[in-house]
């Protein structure tokens, strides 16, 4: 007779989400610095130039970098409303991640390499490198996901 373990579900609370997604807003920030960086350099021989195609190839390059940012900013709006529906699941099974409008992605236990854990989150780490769990600390009951990931990492040593 085996014992089942009970699902655990956590759900990142508004704070944690705030925390969580200030992060990857810092770096997208700079990655838009870049860009109008870039943009400014694209617009430099415009000024040096008086050839009408150089200007034409300069705007359109000015223009499709607009739209590519347009189209990120459209992005981090969209992950930052599907965030607020993360939830973790931790079960016999593994640890799924699940948000609204996107698959379940899960890595059961016996795929699971590694647990890292950082000042933010708790990175679950698959066989691969594209099997990985963000679980941030940030959650509606961190002492149970303290001992969940305790749990999980113990079970790591037995095998």
């Amino acid at each position: 007779m085996t014992i089942e373990q009970p699902i655990l579900k956590f759900t990142v609370n508004p704070d944690g989400l705030r925390k969580f997604s200030q992060r990857v807003t810092e770096g997208l920030y700079t990655i838009f610095g870049l860009r109008a960086l870039l943009g400014a350099l694209v617009l430099l021989p415009v000024f040096i130039s008086k050839n009408p195609i150089v200007d034409a190839v300069c705007a359109s390059l000015v223009v499709a970098l607009i739209g590519w940012s347009i189209r990120s900013m459209l992005k981090l709006r969209r992950t930052k409303e599907v965030m607020g529906t993360y939830t973790i699941i931790i079960d016999q099974t593994g640890v799924t991640v699940d948000m609204e409008g996107i698959e379940p992605f899960s890595i059961s236990r016996s795929e699971i390499k590694d647990i890292q854990r950082t000042e933010e989150a708790f990175i679950v780490k698959g066989k691969s490198s594209k099997d990985t769990i963000i679980v941030p600390r940030g959650v509606d009951d961190p002492t149970g996901l303290l001992a969940a990931m305790a749990e999980l990492e113990a079970s790591l040593g037995k095998r």
